[in-house]
């Protein structure tokens, strides 16, 4: 399912929008970092919502999601010498954009939902994405 999702995001939003780099990145980076920091450092620091989650990996899904969509929308909108919509992004509204977008994320990934985060994250952070960019 996680190549499908990034494979139907590239589709639907290649280098058009910000959306969809930062589904991307939130999943990839987020997502990972989450499993990878939550079992290593959450111990008994769980979320009151979801007790197989903690809040370090919660931590780290909104970190490392926001630094990667970032990166991305950043190096994006470096290469992108069409001129299109991600040349009217400021910094802050990029840093603004991203960062809501992997708290979306990062929330979403909290959530007590088993083995289907590949899809609910990223479709939340679409449409957080909609609304905020």
């Amino acid at each position: 399912m996680y190549g499908a999702v990034i494979s139907a995001l590239t589709a639907l939003y290649w280098r058009d929008s910000p959306v969809g780099v930062t589904a991307i990145a939130v999943l990839c980076a987020g997502d990972g970092f989450a499993d990878i920091i939550g079992r290593r450092y959450g111990g008994s620091n769980k979320l009151p919502h979801s007790p197989d989650k903690s809040w370090a990996g919660s931590g780290a899904c909104l970190v490392a999601g926001m630094l990667a969509s970032m990166a991305c929308v950043l190096l994006l909108q470096a290469t992108d010498n069409r001129g299109g919509p991600l040349q009217a992004l400021s910094m802050g509204r990029i840093a603004w954009g991203c960062g809501a977008s992997a708290l979306v994320g990062a929330l979403t990934e909290s959530l007590p939902i088993p083995e289907i985060d590949n899809i609910t994250v990223p479709l939340a952070v679409v449409f957080a994405g909609h609304c905020i960019f």
